[in-house]
């Protein structure tokens, strides 16, 4: 049946020419104006499907350019640790970010990587009650994340990810697996119970920046690293 129709769909592009109608009026959405593609030729059976497939494929492109999801699992590495960002470290500076990605990239390194959730960015990331920006009563601002954050942070957390899981920064952190930010309203200045376990290693704020002074500025996170 989907080769029947995607061979439809090919038989209808290549009879029928494209007519782009011009958009006026008030702005419109990126759907209602691929919409506005309009093939007027109601005696090829071929259309409606042809139509549907144009609707259905722009409606994907908003969302990806929106960046909307019901699944995280579905997001490619860079967008789900995009928006890792976006929850555990929002309007931080890129040194900040940087630690915080690799807070997954060595729990990755591990020797043993499933003790934090498996063997992948995804697997890390998703585990359960891992990463606290997901869990299930505030993950609904990462899948709108443009509802609640601007979309030029987000763009700028996909490029900085990037670049990061392609080997372009060392690890501020020197090695840490975990963090955590004791002025967050969770902790209330206090410091959770992860870390006071022994086989956590403190190493403490890194420092993010300098102060015109040449003082230095450290970080909001506390990095730990856990030794097993």
């Amino acid at each position: 049946m989907k080769n029947k129709l995607s061979l439809a769909l090919m038989l209808a592009l290549s009879t029928v020419p494209s007519v782009y109608a011009p958009v006026k009026g008030p702005s419109k959405t990126f759907v209602e104006r691929t919409l506005e593609t309009r093939l007027e030729y109601p005696e090829n059976k071929y259309i409606s499907e042809l139509k549907e497939f144009y609707k259905k494929d722009a409606e994907r492109i908003e969302r990806e350019r929106n960046y909307i999801t019901d699944d995280f699992w579905k997001d490619k590495d860079e967008v789900l640790l995009a928006r890792m960002l976006l929850g555990e470290a929002p309007g931080e500076t890129k040194t900040e970010k940087i630690g915080v990605v690799f807070s997954v990239i060595n729990r990755l390194n591990k020797d043993n990587p499933k003790r934090y959730g498996g063997e992948s960015y995804k697997e890390i990331v998703l585990k359960e009650e891992s990463y606290s920006a997901f869990l299930e009563d505030r993950n609904y601002l990462l899948k709108r994340p443009l509802n609640y954050f601007s979309k030029k942070e987000m763009n700028e957390n996909v490029i900085l990810v990037k670049e990061i899981i392609s080997g372009e920064y060392e690890d501020p952190t020197k090695g840490a697996t975990h963090y955590c930010n004791p002025d967050h309203p969770d902790l209330k200045g206090e410091l959770p119970y992860w870390a006071k376990d022994p086989r956590m290693k403190k190493i403490g704020r890194i420092k993010v920046g300098e102060t015109k002074n040449k003082k230095p500025i450290w970080s909001k996170h506390i990095f730990y690293e856990e030794i097993y």
